[in-house]
């Protein structure tokens, strides 16, 4: 009998739904349940472990939900342990066969299409307290509460760490077991050698030597919270009210030359929270001399092609603050004002210098020497304030040319001359929209040494392919800041130089 329209349209409004309700595996989503890396950002997932899978239409709850991995016709049930709509928490067995193969979900009555992943013998992760897989360990140490050199820390892992390193010195693993929940608990005992820090980078190691994911651990030897050290410039940057002033020069383009300048002028105004200070690797510094390495999927966590001020604002917090409807900058002969960043609440910025390619820039004013006042005449939670800031002091960076591309395989090695800071950091970035991964490593060294070095095990955390280099000298104003309505005052004068690299 020959359906009827209406009957028709009903059928096909029910497969419509169906396919609908599908269960989707996001695009390398399948990535190990403590480091949070997607392939494309040096992760990897080992036969063994906790892995997460990253999707749409998991249903909520375990009920009804499968999870299977296939290589070359055998088929491995993976061990549901939980279930959101978005996110699938699953053990990889042992018995899983190394090499290519595909995942696929069961959910609402119907499978994923396959997605690829690569099953290795050795890939261990140590969880983050974000869950983001950088940060703060998930740990009862915190840079509010800090531990002595020779104390023991716990650890929480997946996969074969057999050692660990914090700081770079090999740091005892006391005793190592596995909970219930298949998460491996290590008692790790904090060296001598490592070094005092609120941002310590710590990873674990299995017995080949490869490196889990770096988080970080907070090391001091007086007691009390974790005390910022005097010559990382974004010390005051605290939980509460908030009053962050930019003035930055930036001189991009190919290593090989010094580009177009770009000079800006940047005040953002809000409460901030432990949790948002925790969304910028920029306000955990690692120790000078040392590298921390931070690898994401495309959209879950670090911001791809984020400027250095985009990567702080970015921790600034949700909850804006009203300085009024604008500020003004002076340098004692020009006074420009400074209007509100379009989308961003509680942020004010203005180009100085700089514009489009083609255009001819207009420098009504510059960041060339002198000093500089930022002033507001205050709003209904920021009271008026004068804030002193000098121009940013120019630096060279020694070995710029000779960057042009980047070997994984090999230690990268930056110099440079003339910083006035006490600090300089090197923040290198790399984003592959295509392998849906955004990698950074951030390093902070003495501008007296003069250079510093990162090492090849921690470049694996950025995607091939294009990417961008920036040194970093930032100095504070030497005059107390204070605004009323606001507990903390940041005024940063930072010279950037950027550089377009390429990745293999």
């Amino acid at each position: 009998m020959a359906l009827s329209h209406l009957s028709r349209l009903t059928l096909g409004l029910s497969l419509t739904l169906s396919l609908c309700a599908l269960p989707v595996i996001r695009q390398d989503g399948v990535v190990n349940s403590a480091s949070q890396r997607p392939a494309g950002a040096g992760g990897a997932v080992q036969a063994g472990s906790l892995i997460v899978i990253h999707g749409a239409g998991f249903g909520q709850g375990t009920t009804g939900v499968e999870a299977c991995w296939t290589q070359a016709g055998k088929r491995v049930a993976l061990e549901v342990r939980s279930v959101s709509p978005d996110r699938i928490a699953a053990w990889l067995p042992e018995t899983a066969p190394i090499g290519e193969g595909q995942v696929t979900v069961k959910a609402g009555g119907g499978w994923s299409a396959p997605r690829p992943l690569r099953v290795v013998v050795e890939a261990p992760g140590l969880f983050s307290r974000s869950g983001r897989g950088w940060g703060p360990a998930d740990s009862e140490n915190t840079p509010d509460a800090p531990s002595r050199r020779g104390l023991v820390v716990r650890l929480l892992a997946t996969g074969k760490a057999a050692s660990v390193r914090i700081g770079g010195a090999d740091a005892p693993v006391v005793s190592r077991r596995m909970r219930p929940d298949r998460v491996i608990e290590l008692a790790v005992r904090i060296p001598a050698a490592a070094p005092e820090g609120c941002h310590v980078p710590t990873v674990a190691l299995s017995p080949s030597g490869v490196e889990s994911n770096s988080v970080t651990l907070a090391v001091q030897e007086t007691p009390g919270p974790c005390k910022k050290p005097g010559w990382d410039a974004l010390a005051g940057w605290r939980p509460g009210k908030l009053a962050v002033f930019v003035l930055s020069r930036t001189a991009s383009g190919k290593p090989a030359s010094l580009g177009p300048v770009e000079d800006h002028v940047t005040a953002g105004f809000a409460t901030a929270t432990p949790a948002s200070l925790e969304r910028s690797p920029l306000l955990m510094a690692p120790p000078p001399g040392s590298c921390a390495a931070y690898g994401s999927a495309w959209d879950s966590g670090l911001p791809a092609g984020a400027s250095f001020t985009g990567l702080l604002l970015d921790a600034l917090g949700e909850d804006a603050l009203d300085a009024g409807n604008e500020l003004q900058v002076n340098n004692g002969n020009v006074l420009m004002r400074i209007l509100h960043a379009t989308g961003s609440a509680g942020v004010y910025q203005r180009m100085l210098k700089g514009g489009q390619p083609g255009r001819a820039p207009v420098p009504l004013m510059t960041l060339d020497g002198g000093s500089f006042e930022i002033t507001g005449g205050g709003g209904r939670q920021v009271g008026a304030f004068r804030v002193g800031l000098p121009a940013p002091a120019r630096f060279d960076w020694s070995n710029r040319a000779a960057l042009t591309r980047i070997d994984k395989a090999r230690p990268l090695a930056v110099s440079w001359a003339g910083a006035v800071s006490r600090i300089v950091a090197m923040v290198l970035l790399s984003a592959s929209p295509e392998k849906q991964a955004v990698g950074l490593i951030h390093c902070t060294a003495l501008s007296s040494a003069g250079h510093l070095s990162v090492p090849a095990s921690l470049l694996a955390v950025l995607p091939s392919g294009k990417g961008e280099i920036r040194l970093i000298s930032a100095g504070q104003s030497s005059r107390p800041a204070s605004v009323p309505g606001v507990d903390h005052v940041v005024p940063l004068s930072v010279y950037i130089q950027a550089g377009e690299v390429q990745i293999r």
